[in-house]
């Protein structure tokens, strides 16, 4: 969470961090520079994985980058040239299901989904 004058306490923000995922990459385009320009495409790049960054799973690279829920995003993205280029998918980690509410109300509700999200985190540690 970023300060600024117009942060608000009160109000849980709608963006949270999700692995970005692209099976079958080039192996030439493991870079960071590259990785993260990639995650870039969806939000703010974070990290790149452990496993991406030493090479030890050349089958998919993974890129944590901020994710805006209010938004939507591509499952698949264009990788190069118009002439030489080709279509790269993308597979999203699962969002967790405070995001589905608050897609399917439409509205923002800081209060409720701060709720869920405690509610989900707990029973990601077994606490309910």
């Amino acid at each position: 969470m970023k300060c600024s004058p117009s942060l608000d306490v009160g109000v849980e923000s709608p963006v949270i961090p999700i692995l970005v995922s692209f099976p079958q990459l080039h192996p030439h385009l493991y870079t960071p520079r590259i990785l993260h320009g990639l995650g870039a495409i969806f939000g703010k790049p974070l990290k790149i994985d452990v496993a991406t960054s030493v090479g030890s799973r050349p089958s998919m690279a993974r890129v944590l980058a901020e994710f805006d829920i209010t938004k939507s995003y591509p499952n698949q993205v264009w990788l190069g040239s118009e002439s030489l280029g080709y279509v790269q998918d993308v597979i999203l980690d699962e969002f967790p299901p405070f995001v589905h509410l608050v897609r399917v109300l439409g509205i923002w509700l800081g209060d409720v989904v701060l709720l869920f999200r405690l509610t989900y985190l707990m029973q990601l540690l077994n606490l309910l």
